[in-house]
C-alpha cells in the first residue's frame, strides 16, 4: 500500500525543481519555499484554499507530521475572513504561509487542491498529490 500511494504522488509530470527527485527551486514564489529555506529538517507544504471541502478534510492529517516534519500550510486564495479563521482552527498549530501574488503556486505548479509537497531535508522534492498519507505510512527515500 505504501508503494501504491508513493507511485501516485509520484507519477504526476511536474517541471524539474518540483517533480519528485530534483531539488526545490531556488525562487519558489514565497522567500519560505525557496532551495535554502528548505534544507536542514523534512518539510510537508500543504497547499490549500479556503473554499475548499477537500482541503478542510485532509487538514486534520497534519497534526501527525508535526512530529516528522517542519509542517507549512501555504494558502492560495480566499476570503481573508475564512482564511484567519482556518489558520486559527483546522491548520491550528502548524507554520502559515500566504501566496498573495499566485508566483508559489504557479511555480510549484498548484492545479488541485490540497496540494502535498514532501521535500526531504537535503531540499529534495521526494512525493507530491493531493492525499496527505499518515506518516507511519511514508518513507521519505526515493522508491
Amino acid at each position: 500500500m505504501v508503494w501504491a500511494l508513493l507511485l501516485i504522488l509520484a507519477c504526476t509530470d511536474h517541471p524539474e525543481g518540483v517533480s519528485p527527485g530534483h531539488r526545490v527551486p531556488e525562487q519558489a514564489g514565497l522567500p519560505e519555499l525557496g532551495q535554502g529555506a528548505l534544507e536542514g529538517r523534512a518539510t510537508v507544504i500543504f497547499f490549500w484554499t479556503s473554499w475548499s471541502g477537500a482541503a478542510r478534510r485532509e487538514a486534520p492529517g497534519l497534526a501527525p507530521w508535526r512530529d516528522e516534519a517542519r509542517v507549512l500550510a501555504v494558502n492560495l486564495e480566499g476570503d481573508p475572513a475564512l482564511v484567519a479563521h482556518a489558520e486559527s482552527t483546522w491548520l491550528a498549530g502548524v507554520e502559515h504561509l500566504r501566496d498573495r501574488t499566485g508566483r508559489a503556486r504557479e511555480v510549484w505548479e498548484i492545479e488541485a487542491v490540497p496540494t502535498v509537497v514532501f521535500v526531504d531535508a537535503e531540499g529534495i522534492v521526494r512525493a507530491r498529490g493531493t492525499v496527505l498519507p499518515s506518516p507511519a505510512a511514508f518513507t521519505w527515500e526515493a522508491p
